[in-house]
Formats: structure tokens, sequence, C-alpha cells
């Protein structure tokens, strides 16, 4: 599990996109009520924010593939739900796996 979390290639089954969803909220949400309160550090909060989001975009995508979709598409409003509950494909991905 995590391997390359960071990485575009390959791709994730839904316990592993599940645990990096609960780890993005548990870290966005304290980063961000932290920032409200101490004004003075929020450009080190902008910066992890850019990090988070980076593993929220490299982890879904990975997690598309899963599933046989383009990376693109978690860029619809729905799509982190089917994300999280869809079955994955047992056939190998084409980008990277």
């Amino acid at each position: 599990m995590f391997k390359r979390p960071f990485s575009f290639k390959g791709k994730i089954g839904r316990n592993e996109y599940c645990i990096s969803i609960g780890m993005i909220f548990m870290t966005i949400f304290p980063m961000f009520f932290l920032a409200t309160k101490h004004i003075e550090y929020q450009a080190y909060f902008g910066g992890l924010y850019i990090v988070v989001f980076y593993f929220y975009v490299a982890q879904s995508i990975k997690r598309a593939r899963d599933i046989g979709r383009d990376g693109w598409d978690i860029i619809s409003s729905g799509t982190i739900i089917s994300l999280l509950f869809k079955k994955g494909n047992d056939e190998t991905a084409g980008n990277g796996s």
C-alpha cells in the first residue's frame, strides 16, 4: 500500500483510495482552522495545501484508471463518489501499470 503516492503511474484499489481521502480530510480541516487563527503562518499552510492537492490528484488519477476511466474524469463533480465505491477492473491499465 502507498507505493509511490505522488506518482501518476499505476493504479490503486478502493481501500487505498479511501484511506488517501481520509488522510486528506484529516490534514485539510485542521490546516484550515489553524490558518484562520494564525495568520502569520498562512504561507506555510499554503505550501502544505499544494502538496496535499498534488497527492489528491495523483491518487485520484490512479483510482480512475483502476475503474477504467480517464484521468481527466476527476474534474467532474460526481467522480469522487464513484471512485470511492465502484469496483476496479482486474485487467491491467495502459498507463504505467
